[in-house]
């Protein structure tokens, strides 16, 4: 898996250049895009091979739109003639136990941002509560929105 940084040292291209080629030829590299940490763009193996493909046709003076209808082309064929032969590629098992492993890290993140924030929801009613007037100052039992209601406004609707 590579990175933008890394991709970008192997072509020779600044991270922008390189981030431009994925953003437009998306459709050709999805299959090969993935998120890492702090959701940064990795590319497989594969999709390198599509990017270096790309720069060795911009070099031949190919436009972006012709390139892409190329590289189509190329994998279009290379997968027909990929689906002709039995043999399974146990390749692709390896991705996705690191897509289930980069989603367990992400739901222990959001787990944790949760408990975090509901712990700090706890605090900021305790310091809303002690600023408020006590609830016997008031004839009926008040609520607390109610009594943050009355302490703004004045009175109770």
């Amino acid at each position: 898996m590579y990175d933008l940084t890394k991709l970008a040292q192997i072509l020779g291209m600044e991270e922008q250049d390189v981030y431009t080629r994925i953003y437009k030829f998306r459709p050709l590299l999805e299959n090969y895009i993935r998120r890492g940490k702090k959701n940064k763009i990795l590319l497989e193996n594969n999709g390198l091979e599509i990017l270096k493909r790309i720069k060795e046709l911009e070099q031949e003076g190919h436009t972006f739109k012709t390139i892409q209808s190329l590289i189509a082309e190329e994998l279009k064929a290379k997968n027909d003639s990929a689906s002709s032969t039995p043999e399974r590629d146990n390749s692709q098992v390896e991705p996705h136990q690191d897509l289930v492993e980069l989603l367990r890290e992400q739901i222990l993140f959001l787990q944790k941002q949760v408990e975090y924030l509901q712990q700090e929801n706890k605090n900021l009613l305790q310091i809303i509560e002690n600023r408020l007037p006590p609830a016997k100052e008031f004839t009926p039992k008040l609520s607390l929105s109610q009594r943050i209601k009355v302490l703004f406004s004045g009175k109770l609707s």
